[in-house]
């Protein structure tokens, strides 16, 4: 659990290699906090000093391989009446 800026905080589970951030900020320390231990009862919540560094999700990555390949979003349908 960290403070991801002066306003909201974030929590994530690490388990060997799996990682996963909450998919949201939440207000103040203690909701991020019950929200890690309602979603992962029984485990301990670390404090993190600073926020981390952003890290590319993989959401992300499907997005940039999508446009990569063309299959990214799709462009305006083009209508021509004559």
């Amino acid at each position: 659990m960290w403070p991801q800026d002066e306003l909201t905080w974030r929590w994530r589970y690490r388990s060997g290699k799996i990682e996963l951030t909450s998919n949201q900020s939440y207000l103040s320390r203690s909701a991020a906090e019950e929200a890690a231990r309602t979603a992962y009862r029984g485990r301990s919540v670390t404090l993190l000093e600073r926020s981390l560094p952003a890290t590319r999700t993989a959401r992300g990555r499907l997005r940039r391989a999508a446009r990569a390949t063309g299959r990214g979003r799709r462009s305006p349908r083009c209508s021509s009446r004559s």
